[in-house]
């Protein structure tokens, strides 16, 4: 079965985190930092696998976990497919998006 034929849609979920040198706006310490003690930005990531499309992220400061923001930001991309493809959506996410929240949701939702 072709890529573009499958009867769901699949997002693919992460975080990153920047550091940042010198004194940007928002930029906050954080636990996630590669250089300690720097600033950083802590974004949330997520790309629909299929067409390639890429939610909208906003910079978030290097302090909140993962999962701080996750189910209003995967509700955020849901809504950005096309109607046909939001009954069924699978997804894939690190260990950072594992939070209740979330799982409630999907099973309310019988998705995967």
């Amino acid at each position: 079965m072709a890529l573009a034929d499958q009867a769901w849609s699949t997002l693919d979920c992460a975080s990153t985190v920047e550091t940042g040198y010198g004194a940007q706006e928002g930029a906050r310490r954080g636990p996630h930092s590669p250089k300690r003690g720097r600033p950083s930005y802590h974004p949330l990531l997520c790309r629909e696998r299929k067409r390639g499309l890429v939610v909208p992220s906003p910079l978030r400061p290097g302090d909140p976990g993962s999962a701080t923001g996750a189910v209003a930001f995967l509700r955020q991309g849901v809504a950005r497919l096309p109607h046909r493809r939001r009954r069924t959506v699978l997804i894939r996410a690190d260990r950072g998006f594992a939070v209740e929240a979330l799982y409630a949701r999907c099973e309310r939702r019988g998705w995967p």
